[in-house]
């Protein structure tokens, strides 16, 4: 990413575009911006040249695919923004034809994954971009929309390099949808009918998805301002999908969430805070390390948010010993202040900020037995960011409706409740890792 300095330097040395460019980027500071975003991968090189010309110089007659689309032969150099050499693995992207470096990293990451259908060959930004996508269809109507873009594009649903152009449409799509409010056009493109009460759902999932592509732009692009432009951009692109008339439809909101959830925020003295989330039982069974190898702290974090998960900037996530777990015995995880469900005011209203410490952080808890299994620890942050985000999307909420979505049924929880499809989401998290996502 760029620093100040070679934000400055890209900046004064914008270069007048070429006849038939669109806009001039200095490939020198793009190059740096590529080679620190993509540092971690070795299966091919990422080479920046300045305009169309020397595109076709460096080609010199070898197969290439332009970027976004599917096989070699044609190069429209005059208006592609760069291409992938499928006999090398290289991609070669056009600074001309570039708006930004941030979009620049997002088309190389994109790329990557579009080309490779195993993602331990791909850099830790293409494989976090693949996930933010797969991650989306844990939700059934989305699901659908997605199979039906991909029957409709010839997609391959198997291979998950093809499951994310398909899910990416999906997203983009419902983003359009949020823009136009034309539900009924959706249905007769697709063919999916999407019932009234299951819109804001659908909804929800791509607004998280907007906001988890604007982190995303964040550590990778270095992104400090316009986020909301950018990511708004990038879903055009997406929706698109080779047609520039289609990328229009996206223009304006794009359901970035924000702040959503919190303006109805009530002072914390009012707040009773001895009630914890507790995890229960997953589906899978999560396999120990080889060796037994224990990780720390720092790398199940990265590892989980790798995965697509995303872990808000005011939550802590902490491995102890197990004893300090106070929710339940033998449980692994917990968040929120210790205490536990006996003798609770229902009644008693919580927020969001009514669950942080003193030191204005949620707190989350870990066994660290977890640490020697790299599936068990991620599937449990994700079980634990599950069930926040969707307190933090409530706003308000009484302690009555925190027992019923996270205890399980015995202790009064719901049998369909958020602590049981936060498993769910661990679960499919983990078959990610795993490398067969459904």
């Amino acid at each position: 990413m760029l620093d100040e300095a070679e934000r400055r330097s890209a900046a004064s040395h914008r270069i007048a575009p070429a006849p038939g460019s669109v806009r001039g980027m200095a490939a020198s500071a793009l190059q740096r911006t590529l080679d620190r975003a993509f540092a971690d991968w070795r299966n091919g090189r990422l080479r920046v040249v300045q305009n169309a010309s020397e595109a076709r110089t460096l080609l010199q007659g070898a197969p290439a695919v332009p970027l976004g689309e599917g096989t070699a032969g044609a190069r429209n150099t005059a208006q592609s923004e760069g291409f992938y050499l499928p006999a090398s693995g290289d991609i070669i992207l056009i600074a001309d034809h570039l708006p930004s470096a941030e979009h620049a990293v997002w088309a190389a990451a994109h790329e990557l994954g579009l080309r490779q259908a195993d993602r331990t060959a791909l850099p830790a930004a293409a494989r976090e971009l693949r996930n933010l996508a797969l991650v989306a269809r844990q939700n059934r109507s989305v699901n659908a929309l997605v199979s039906a873009i991909a029957r409709q594009r010839g997609l391959d649903d198997s291979l998950p390099s093809q499951r994310q152009q398909a899910a990416e449409a999906a997203l983009a799509e419902l983003a359009a949808t949020r823009h136009s409010g034309d539900w009924d056009a959706l249905q007769q493109r697709y063919g999916v009918r999407m019932p009234l009460a299951r819109r804001d759902s659908a909804l929800g999932v791509q607004a998280r998805f907007a906001d988890k592509l604007q982190d995303w732009f964040g550590r990778y692009a270095g992104m400090r301002q316009n986020e909301g432009a950018q990511v708004s951009a990038v879903l055009a692109e997406m929706l698109a999908g080779g047609d520039g008339q289609r990328a229009a439809r996206v223009a304006g909101d794009v359901g970035l969430a924000g702040e959503a959830g919190r303006e109805h925020d009530i002072p914390k003295s009012t707040v009773a805070r001895e009630l914890l989330g507790t995890g229960q039982a997953p589906k899978l069974v999560y396999q120990q390390n080889a060796g037994n190898v224990i990780r720390t702290r720092e790398y199940m974090l990265n590892l989980a948010r790798e995965m697509g998960v995303y872990i808000p900037d005011d939550v802590y996530v902490i491995f102890v010993d197990p004893s300090l777990l106070s929710n339940k015995v033998g449980a692994m995880a917990e968040y929120g202040q210790t205490g536990n469900y006996l003798g609770a005011n229902l009644a008693a209203i919580m927020t969001w900020d009514g669950m942080k410490n003193i030191n204005n952080m949620i707190p989350v808890r870990l066994s660290e037995n977890l640490l020697s299994s790299d599936e068990a620890a991620v599937a449990h942050i994700a079980h634990e960011m599950y069930e926040l985000e969707k307190f933090e999307s409530l706003g308000v909420w009484n302690q009555r409706t925190f027992i019923k979505q996270t205890a399980s049924p015995e202790f009064g929880g719901l049998q369909d409740s958020w602590h049981s499809q936060a498993w769910d989401y661990a679960d499919q998290i983990v078959e990610i890792m795993r490398g067969y996502a459904r």
